[in-house]
C-alpha cells in the first residue's frame, strides 16, 4: 500500500494548483498639443491606500524635451466625494528642484477597477487605464515544488525497480 501513495503523493505534489502571480499596470495618458506625456508603472497589486510609484520604478515615463520624470503618487479616496488622486509629478528644465505637478482626480474605485478611466481636465482628456495580468514567469515555490515531485517520483520508481529485481 505504502509503496502506491508515496508515488501517488509524489505526482499530486508536482501538479498542486499554486495560484498565478497577478500584476497590475497603470497607464495615465495626458495628451498635450498631441504629444501624449504620461507614465505606465507595473506592480504586484491593486493599489490601495496611498502609494508612492518611484521614478526608477516606472516602466516608461513621457515628458516634454527637458523634463524628467518624478515619483507618482497615487492617493485612494482622499479627494473630493472620495475621489481617487493621482499626482502627476515631473521635473522642468532639467532641475530636480523644479516640480510641477497635477492633481487628477479619478471616481473612487479607480485604482482598483480594471478598466479605462476617463476625466476631463486642464482643457484634454486625461485617461488612466488599469489592466491586471497573470505573471508570465512562475514563481519559485513552483519550480521547487515540480522539482520535488519529479525526484520523489524518480526516487520511488528507482526503489521499486530495486526491490523487484531482489525479488526476482
Amino acid at each position: 500500500m505504502r509503496t502506491i501513495l508515496l508515488p501517488l503523493a509524489a505526482f499530486a505534489l508536482m501538479f498542486a494548483a499554486v495560484p498565478a502571480q497577478a500584476v497590475v499596470t497603470y497607464k495615465y495618458v495626458l495628451p498635450v498639443n498631441g504629444i501624449p506625456l504620461g507614465f505606465t508603472w507595473t506592480t504586484p497589486d491593486f493599489v490601495r491606500g496611498n502609494v508612492t510609484a518611484p521614478e526608477a520604478g516606472l516602466d516608461s515615463c513621457v515628458n516634454w524635451p527637458g523634463e524628467i520624470c518624478d515619483a507618482q503618487v497615487f492617493r485612494s479616496g482622499v479627494g473630493p466625494g472620495d475621489a481617487d488622486v493621482l499626482e502627476y509629478r515631473r521635473h522642468y528644465d532639467n532641475n530636480p528642484s523644479a516640480i510641477n505637478t497635477l492633481y487628477n482626480y479619478f471616481e473612487h474605485g479607480a485604482f482598483t477597477t480594471v478598466g479605462v478611466h476617463h476625466i476631463r481636465d486642464y482643457g484634454v482628456d486625461i485617461t488612466l487605464t488599469v489592466t491586471e495580468s497573470a505573471a508570465a514567469v512562475p514563481e519559485p515555490a513552483s519550480w521547487a515544488m515540480l522539482i520535488t515531485g519529479f525526484g520523489l517520483t524518480g526516487s520511488m520508481l528507482r526503489r521499486r525497480r530495486t526491490r523487484d529485481a531482489a525479488t526476482a
